[in-house]
């Protein structure tokens, strides 16, 4: 059995949001975003990124962020934010979750 590591773990979204993925690789492939943290997020798309490629993740209505991919398995892969990339388009906060409202579904098990 493994030990589990004694460490707070940051707070994750449960929730996943339709995104377009863009790297220097690929024009934008269609993904979906999920257990989304401060400091990165969960990718699945059939594209395969490569260890360390740079990346935007843009989603519809909100703005895109850059980022490291830090892992890839299968279809997913993990993203690591890179600080101060962001470009969201509303800076409002209130007007902000309302857009985000719109643009997150409620997770349907993303098994493969």
């Amino acid at each position: 059995m493994r030990k589990r590591r004694n460490r707070d773990r940051e707070s994750r979204s449960i929730r996943w949001i339709d995104a377009q993925i863009r790297s220097k690789r690929s024009a934008a492939v269609s993904a979906v975003i999920s257990n989304i943290s401060n400091s990165g997020c969960c990718i699945r798309s059939s594209f395969t990124f490569e260890l360390g490629e740079r990346v935007e993740i843009m989603v519809p209505r909100l703005g895109s962020m850059s980022a490291h991919i830090r892992w890839q398995h299968g279809k997913h892969a993990g993203a690591q934010f890179i600080v101060g990339s962001d470009s969201w388009l509303m800076p409002d906060p209130e007007l902000m979750a309302m857009q985000v409202g719109a643009a997150i579904h409620a997770s349907p098990g993303l098994a493969d």
